[in-house]
């Protein structure tokens, strides 16, 4: 009997454990070496955004073996943007995460953003210096895991890096954070005094009724 309820006990547990969530991007990490998935507005007569390998020690990945180059610094209106188009539940909550940081080798200025919607407002935007130095003396500035999190308002939901200027991305992971649908509004109830108004009232209607008919 005891062996029946520490088996009970465990499955229960094992049940109760939440699965992982999908990464809901398609090559979120750039794994399949190059821009599968993504769409890039607007395209350039010259690849500004191209998909490298590990190179060490200078350009090491955030996670595996290939991650994502965004350089428009030589453009004269440098501004540039991927994207792509997600199914989403309208009132779900969805964060975003990445890892950044920006190519000062080559460009020392510049922004980056992320938003989600077709015109929605910019989630979280970054510059240059909210970057430290992977080594004190060292040029190039470490990977930071950044993420922001929003409500979707719509069946699809486009999530977009924008920038200006020259960064690396990698690891961009979308996930599903409520696994319920919004509660519904509360439904009021009325008091109970009001429900002996209307009690009373509908006593008083049947009693006129009945006096009419006698009379």
């Amino acid at each position: 009997m005891k062996i029946n309820r520490l088996l009970g006990v465990v499955m229960l547990a094992v049940l109760s454990v939440a699965p992982a969530q999908a990464n809901l991007l398609t090559n979120g990490s750039f794994e399949t070496g190059d821009l599968s998935g993504w769409t890039q507005e607007p395209q350039f007569s010259w690849n500004s955004v191209f998909v490298f390998q590990n190179n060490l020690p200078n350009f090491p990945t955030y996670d595996g073996l290939w991650q994502l180059a965004l350089d428009t610094s030589s453009r004269p209106n440098p501004a540039s943007h991927i994207y792509q188009d997600i199914a989403t539940t309208i009132g779900y909550s969805y964060t975003i995460s990445f890892a950044l940081h920006p190519n000062v080798s080559r460009f020392r200025s510049g922004g980056f953003a992320v938003a989600a919607g077709l015109n929605g407002p910019s989630l979280g935007y970054w510059s240059p210096i909210d970057f430290t130095a992977t080594f004190p003396n060292s040029v190039e500035l470490a990977y930071q895991s950044l993420s922001r999190t929003f409500t979707a308002v719509d069946a699809t939901t486009r999530v977009s890096f924008l920038w200006s200027g020259a960064w690396i991305l990698d690891n961009a992971v979308l996930t599903q954070v409520a696994s319920t649908p919004p509660a519904p509004s509360p439904v009021t109830v009325p008091e109970p005094s009001a429900i002996l108004m209307l009690v009373s009232g509908l006593m008083v209607m049947v009693a006129a009724r009945s006096r009419r008919r006698k009379l």
